[in-house]
C-alpha cells in the first residue's frame, strides 16, 4: 500500500520546493486610460513559459470600472488554484481586495467594483498548459452619465448634464425609432458648444435607419449589401435585440452571408452577447450557427431558400464593436425542402423542381438535367437560355415531352 503512496507524496513536495526556489520571468504591463486591450500570458510553444511572474495594471476614468472576458483560458487545474493561477485585485494597490486565484478551464468573467484592476500570474516549473488571453474594457459606473438612448416617444433630448457644461470626452448615440409611416420632426431649443465650425464639439444629425445601424429590419430587392450592429463601429448598446430578414429578389437564389467582423462578449455557448443565423427568415427555421467572442477568421453562412433570418443580442453588462457582415445572391445548388425518394431535383430554365424519376446513367444533355423515368426513357430540362431534344440549341428552354 505505502509504495502507491509515495510517489504521489514526493511529487507534491518536490513541486512545492522546487516552485519556491526557482526564480520567475517577469512579464506584464500598465494598461491607463484605455477604452478596450488585450492580455495574452507569454508562451513558450503552445503552452505557457515557466516560473512565470507576470503583473499587469489597468486603469479607467474616475467615473469607470473594469470588464475582462477571458477569450481563451487554460491554466493548470489544482486545489485552491495553489500551483498556476491568475489573481485579480480590485482596488488601489495598497488598499486593493483580492477577489481571488483562478485557474482550470472555467471561462472567467468579471467586473470591477473600482476604477483599478491588478492582475498577477504566476507559473511553477512543472506542468504548463495553453494560457489565457484577456480582453478589457472600460465601462461606466452604476450612476455614472451614461448618454446612449433609444427614443420611441414624444421626448425632450438634452446633452450629458444639462443645464451644467457637458463633460470632456463624450459619444452620445440618440437613436430615434417610431413605427413605420410615422415621421420625425426635431427642434433644436438651444445650443451652445465650444468653436462655431463644429470641428471639435458638434452634433451630428442622420435621417432615415439604414442596413449599417438599424434594428429589427427588412431587406428586399437588393443582390448585395452591408449590414452590422447598431452602432458599428462604436459599441452597441445594452440589451439590445436586433432582428435582420434578407429577401432574395429573384427565384431560385440563396443568400450567402459573410461575416467580415466580429468583436462581442465571449462565453460559453455564446450566452451572453452574440449573432445567430438561421436558414429561412420563419421562426422556426433551423438555426445554422452562432458566434461571438474575437475570432480571427470570417463565417460564412447560406440560407436554405430565398430568405435568411440573423439576430443580434447584447445583454446587460459588457459591450464591444458588434459585428458587421456583407451578403450577396448566389444561385441556388439544390431543391428546398428536398426532393422525397424516387424525384430528382432539375434545373428547367434557370427554376429548380423536383420531378419523378433518376439521375440518368449517362448524361445526354449538353445544358440541362437527365432524368430517366420510370419507364426507363430519358428526357432533358433545358437549362436557361437553351431547348432542343439535348439542350443544345440556344433559345427559350423548355422541357422535352
Amino acid at each position: 500500500m505505502f509504495p502507491n503512496i509515495w510517489p504521489l507524496w514526493l511529487m507534491a513536495t518536490l513541486r512545492i520546493g522546487m516552485s519556491a526556489t526557482v526564480p520567475g520571468e517577469f512579464c506584464g504591463g500598465i494598461f491607463e486610460a484605455e477604452s478596450s486591450g488585450d492580455i495574452r500570458v507569454p508562451t513558450h510553444g503552445s503552452n505557457y513559459s515557466p516560473n512565470l511572474n507576470c503583473r499587469w495594471e489597468i486603469q479607467a476614468g474616475p467615473e469607470q470600472r473594469v470588464a475582462l472576458v477571458s477569450t481563451e483560458w487554460a491554466v493548470e487545474e489544482s486545489p485552491g488554484c495553489t500551483w498556476d493561477y491568475l489573481e485579480i485585485r480590485d482596488g488601489w494597490e495598497n488598499s486593493s481586495a483580492s477577489v481571488g486565484k483562478f485557474c482550470g478551464y472555467k471561462p472567467l468573467r468579471f467586473l470591477s467594483e473600482s476604477n483599478k484592476v491588478y492582475l498577477y500570474f504566476v507559473s511553477d516549473g512543472f506542468f504548463q498548459d495553453n494560457g489565457f488571453r484577456l480582453t478589457f474594457k472600460t465601462v461606466p459606473k452604476d450612476g455614472a452619465v451614461s448618454c446612449d438612448k433609444v427614443i420611441t416617444r414624444d421626448e425632450v433630448i438634452t446633452s450629458p448634464g444639462h443645464p451644467s457644461r457637458y463633460p470632456p470626452n463624450q459619444v452620445c448615440l440618440y437613436r430615434v425609432q417610431f413605427p413605420v409611416g410615422s415621421h420625425t420632426d426635431l427642434w433644436v431649443y438651444s445650443l451652445d458648444v465650444t468653436d462655431g465650425t463644429c470641428l471639435f464639439d458638434r452634433i451630428d444629425i442622420f435621417e432615415g435607419i439604414t442596413s449599417h445601424t438599424g434594428c429589427n429590419t427588412t431587406i428586399e430587392n437588393v443582390p448585395n449589401g452591408t449590414i452590422s450592429s447598431p452602432g458599428y463601429p462604436e459599441d452597441y448598446p445594452n440589451n439590445a435585440f436586433c432582428r435582420t430578414i434578407i429577401r432574395a429578389p429573384k427565384t431560385n437564389h440563396v443568400i450567402q452571408v459573410n461575416v467580415t467582423f466580429i468583436e462581442m462578449e465571449s462565453y460559453e455557448n455564446c450566452s451572453f452577447d452574440s449573432l445567430t443565423v438561421f436558414a429561412t427568415e420563419h421562426l422556426e427555421s433551423t438555426q445554422i450557427g452562432r458566434v461571438c467572442g474575437l475570432p480571427e477568421e470570417s463565417r460564412v453562412f447560406e440560407s436554405a431558400s430565398e430568405s435568411i433570418r440573423l439576430e443580434f443580442r447584447s445583454d446587460s453588462m459588457i459591450h464591444w464593436r458588434g459585428y458587421q457582415a456583407t451578403f450577396q445572391l448566389i444561385p441556388k445548388k439544390a431543391c428546398y425542402p428536398s426532393c422525397l425518394p424516387g424525384t430528382v431535383c432539375v434545373n428547367q430554365g434557370g427554376s429548380l423542381t423536383c420531378v419523378a424519376g433518376l439521375k440518368c446513367p449517362v448524361d445526354i444533355c449538353n445544358h440541362g438535367d437527365c432524368v430517366q423515368n420510370h419507364h426507363g426513357e430519358f428526357k432533358c430540362f433545358c437549362h436557361h437560355g437553351y431547348t432542343g431534344a439535348f439542350c443544345r440549341i440556344k433559345g427559350n428552354s423548355e422541357k422535352v415531352r
